[in-house]
C-alpha cells in the first residue's frame, strides 16, 4: 500500500551558483551547520566514553534549528530528481492519505516576519535568497505490509 502526503511550504528553493536546484542536503541545511551559526561547534573528543558531551551537543544544535524557525524540505520533481526547499517552520503544513487536508483554507495567512525570518537566515548562512511563495510538494511512501 502506498501513502501519499502533501507538503505545504511557505518559502523557496534553494539553487546553486548557477540558478540550478540544489537536490541534496548540504552542511548549510543540518542542525549542526546551524549550531556553529551561533558558536557551537561539534566536541573535538573521541565519541567513545563521551556519548554524554555529544547528546548535549545535538540537543543543543537542534534547540538552536528549531528556534530559528526554519526548516528544509525536499520535493521530488520525478523519480530520480529531488529538490530541496528552505521553508518557515510555523507556517509549514502536511496531510497524509486519509487525512481530511485540514493545511488548506483559511489557514493561507502570510505573516510579516515569515519573509524577514527566511531573510536573516539565508544572511546569516550565505544561502542565496529568493521571495519566498506557496510551494506544494507531494510524496509518495511504499509500506511494505
Amino acid at each position: 500500500m502506498n501513502t501519499i502526503n502533501v507538503y505545504l511550504y511557505y518559502g523557496f528553493p534553494v539553487l546553486d551558483e548557477h540558478d540550478e536546484p540544489i537536490a541534496v542536503l548540504t552542511e548549510q541545511m543540518s542542525n549542526e551547520y546551524i549550531g556553529k551559526l551561533h558558536s557551537v561547534y561539534e566536541p573535538q573528543v573521541a565519541f567513545e566514553g563521551n556519548k554524554g558531551i555529544f547528546e548535549a551537543y545535538w540537543t543543543k544544535c537542534r534547540q538552536l534549528s528549531e528556534e530559528s524557525g526554519i526548516e528544509f524540505g525536499s520535493h521530488y520533481v520525478n523519480r530520480e530528481s529531488e529538490v530541496i526547499i528552505i521553508a518557515v517552520g510555523e507556517a509549514s503544513r502536511i496531510s497524509s492519505t486519509g487525512n481530511i487536508p485540514s493545511c488548506l483554507g483559511s489557514s493561507l495567512q502570510i505573516k510579516p516576519e515569515w519573509r524577514q525570518k527566511l531573510k536573516a537566515f539565508c544572511d546569516l548562512s550565505g544561502i542565496s535568497f529568493r521571495e519566498p511563495e506557496w510551494i506544494l510538494a507531494v510524496s509518495s511512501v511504499v509500506n511494505d505490509y
